[in-house]
This record gives structure tokens, C-alpha cells and sequence, in this order.
């Protein structure tokens, strides 16, 4: 009896591997984006408990020239560094998005060639049972016609 064969295996075998893969790069962008969504928030942090230390100041009238320049600086140099986390973020989330698509493209594949493979399967089957039917059918047929070739003979 032949065995069940799907041309197809290999690369229904390579889409679950590349579907895997994927599912491990993304999970892997999403502890990225949870990291860098800290380092924001603790630069925010830094930032505002600076700009609070400023008013404080300003209230208290402590501010000379040189402690503005120098908060002035660092607070400029605090936003600066939470833009460049806002676009590192940014690039995140657009390839974390571009690998979700590509996750669903290719589980999308994946299934198809499973029907496929379910269908071929099935006809398979078919085949195995229609043609063992064929010979049954036959033997049947070959008894049926020996024995009446016997009665034949007898007569």
C-alpha cells in the first residue's frame, strides 16, 4: 500500500519555523519596548523633579545667573534625551508592527497549506478505501464467476 505523501511538507514545515521565530522576535521587541518605556519615564522623572527644584527656587528667590544657566543646560540636555527615547520607542513600535504583520502573514500561509494538506490527506484516504473496495469487489467477482464456471462443468 503506498504511504501518504504532501509535496507541499517542507514548506509547511519552514512556515512553522519562520512563524516560531517571529513569535520569539517579538516577544523579544515587547521586553525592548517595556525596557526603553522605563528609561522614558525615569528621564520624564528627572526632568520634572528638576523643573520642581527650579520653581522652588525661583519662589525662594535663590537664583543667580549661573545656577540658571546650569539648570537651563541640564534640562535641555534631559529633553533632548527623552526625544531620542520617544524615537527609539518610536522605531519599536513600527517594527514590533511590522513584525506582527508579518506573524499573521505567515501563519496565514501556514493554514492554507494545512487545508491543503487536510484535503490531500482526506482524498488520499479516498483513493486507499476505493480502490481497496475495487478489490474486494474483484475476488468477490473471481469467486462468483469460479463458481459458477464449476456448476457449469457439473452440468
Amino acid at each position: 500500500m503506498k504511504k501518504f505523501y504532501f509535496s507541499l511538507d517542507f514548506l509547511l514545515n519552514y512556515k512553522k519555523t519562520l512563524e516560531d521565530k517571529l513569535k520569539v522576535e517579538l516577544t523579544k521587541l515587547i521586553r525592548k519596548q517595556k525596557k526603553e518605556e522605563k528609561v522614558l519615564k525615569e528621564l520624564e522623572e528627572k526632568r520634572d523633579l528638576y523643573q520642581e527644584e527650579v520653581r522652588k527656587r525661583e519662589r525662594e528667590e535663590k537664583m543667580d545667573l549661573g545656577l540658571i544657566i546650569a539648570y537651563d543646560s541640564y534640562l535641555g540636555k534631559v529633553n533632548s534625551q527623552i526625544e531620542e527615547q520617544k524615537d527609539k520607542l518610536y522605531r519599536i513600535l513600527k517594527e514590533k508592527e511590522n513584525i506582527r504583520k508579518k506573524i499573521v502573514d505567515v501563519s496565514r500561509q501556514r493554514k492554507l497549506l494545512e487545508r491543503l494538506k487536510e484535503k490531500k490527506w482526506l482524498e488520499f484516504i479516498f483513493l486507499r478505501e476505493k480502490s481497496n473496495q475495487q478489490v474486494i469487489d474483484e475476488s468477490a467477482l473471481l469467486r462468483f464467476y469460479k463458481k459458477s464456471k464449476a456448476k457449469d462443468n457439473l452440468l
